[in-house]
């Protein structure tokens, strides 16, 4: 006859012995989850997001470069260098020389005399002239665009050309023997030039030239809709003197 099996029931310490590896395993599963999940956070709001915020800024002040270049060649005809934190993105570039942003008509009278043994002889002079002031585009114009602030740093202005366009001998008188000549004519003439080009250099011409560019520059920028603050710093103080190209008709 044969002999029953004994049968014992599991304990209970087996049962748990038998599931605490599937506790921890799952344990450990939502931890590293939750690491996982920290580190993305973190890299998003550390890394990610700034990186990308930066990125966008310096889009968008490119695209302000770019629209401050395009209103320069359409109010100015040329472009100026542009930079963007140091970096050059536009080129100064033109096909002119000049750019005259004012001009004055000036009304010179000249006297001249010479007495020689008791001769006198003397004329006087009326002289009409057209002065032009405003920029050599041969000198440097630089604009810095940052998200802030657009700075020009612009040359001086200068009397660009100063051309007599008519004059008239008001009086003309020879001495008994002490004639006028075609050379004191010639040096009358060109001393009246002279005083004429010391007029238009003190009568704010020049600083006319400035006040205008300076409110044209700025309406070219606006123009392309662009409304970052702008800084503009010439070079220098407007000299007295200057020595434009003349013409003498």
């Amino acid at each position: 006859m044969s002999q029953p099996t004994a049968t014992f029931p599991m304990s209970k310490m087996g049962t748990h012995a038998f599931s605490a590896p599937k506790t921890i395993l799952a344990l450990a599963a939502g931890i590293a989850l939750i690491i996982a999940t920290g580190t993305a956070a973190f890299y998003f709001v550390t890394v990610k997001a700034p990186s990308d915020l930066v990125h966008h800024a310096k889009e968008e002040t490119i695209d302000a470069a770019n629209r401050v270049a395009t209103g320069f060649k359409s109010m100015f005809d040329f472009t100026p260098r542009i930079t963007v934190n140091g970096t050059t993105v536009v080129e100064q570039a033109t096909s002119l020389i000049e750019l005259a942003t004012v001009q004055q008509d000036l009304v010179v009278h000249y006297q001249w005399s010479q007495t020689w043994v008791g001769s006198t002889k003397g004329m006087e002079l009326q002289g009409i002239y057209k002065a032009k002031a405003g920029f050599d585009l041969r000198d440097p114009f630089q604009i810095s665009v940052d998200a802030t602030r657009i700075t020009a740093h612009l040359p001086k202005p200068k009397l660009l050309s100063l051309e007599m366009t008519g004059y008239k001998v008001l009086r003309d008188d020879n001495g008994w023997w002490n004639n006028i000549t075609a050379a004191d004519r010639e040096n009358a003439i060109n001393a009246m030039q002279a005083e004429a080009r010391t007029k238009a250099a003190q009568s704010g011409l020049l600083a006319e030239a400035k006040l205008k560019f300076h409110r044209e520059m700025e309406n070219a920028i606006k123009g392309q809709k662009v409304n970052t603050p702008v800084q503009i710093d010439f070079q220098d103080d407007i000299p007295i003197s200057a020595s434009p190209r003349e013409h003498v008709h």
